[in-house]
């Protein structure tokens, strides 16, 4: 299958808007719409993230030593990132939008861990200096705490599964992702805060594709973790598991 066919993304454009009509569960037209129009301008922050992020950054890292305190004021960056990781993403942004919106603005650049320590950046990354701190945050991770906080689901407490042909027993490997099952899934989520996702992939022996807040596999229901990303990449192999 060429992945210049784009054969996956055609099926789920056919798929996605055929389920946008209908009403099964209590995930309802409006709710779909909201999420559709949600995952719009995802993809446009993305865009616009690859822009800014190494323009914006470098201001950050100079003036780092300044603007932390003032922008971890009444709280913490440990707070926050434990906050994030708890999926509660609206409680965080109280806390960090409680120091002015121009620091939540310029927070979104930042690193999201110990932004006076490495930043993050993972040790086997390389030493911790400006070039390694930039292709790791600004590169390799635009925007990234805006990634956390807009991207990201609360708890999901409801799932609506439209299709799941997924085969477990036959995986398919990809560099850079976790390795995925065979198959086509689809399903729509609520969240604790009542807000609506979506999940599709199409994974198969010669493409992977995937877009929505991905994560949910084995429990859907209390899954902390759904974050939105999208992506579509080449097979390189596939087993029998």
């Amino acid at each position: 299958m060429n992945r210049f066919k784009l054969v996956e993304i055609r099926n789920f454009l056919k798929t996605f808007n055929g389920n946008m009509k209908i009403t099964d569960g209590s995930i309802t037209i409006k709710d779909k719409i909201k999420c559709r129009n949600a995952i719009i301008i995802n993809l446009l922050k993305i865009v616009w993230n690859g822009v800014t992020t190494p323009l914006i950054y470098p201001i950050w890292y100079l003036f780092r030593t300044k603007l932390t305190p003032m922008i971890y004021q009444n709280t913490s960056w440990q707070e926050i990132l434990k906050l994030i990781n708890e999926n509660k993403t609206n409680e965080a942004k109280k806390k960090l939008l409680a120091n002015g919106k121009f620091l939540y603005w310029i927070w979104t650049y930042s690193d999201l861990e110990e932004p006076m320590g490495r930043g993050g950046l993972p040790i086997s990354y390389g030493p911790n200096t400006f070039w390694y701190r930039f292709k790791y945050s600004a590169i390799r991770n635009p925007r990234f705490n805006c990634n956390y906080i807009d991207f990201r689901t609360e708890i999901i407490n409801e799932v609506e599964t439209i299709i799941d042909t997924r085969n477990f027993h036959y995986m398919h490997k990809s560099y850079g992702i976790s390795d995925s099952p065979d198959g086509i899934y689809f399903k729509w989520m609520r969240d604790t805060e009542g807000k609506c996702y979506f999940i599709y992939e199409d994974n198969n022996k010669s493409n992977l594709f995937y877009i929505g807040y991905t994560g949910m596999l084995y429990d859907d229901i209390g899954y902390s973790g759904g974050r939105f990303e999208t992506g579509y990449r080449e097979t390189d192999g596939s087993y029998l598991k």
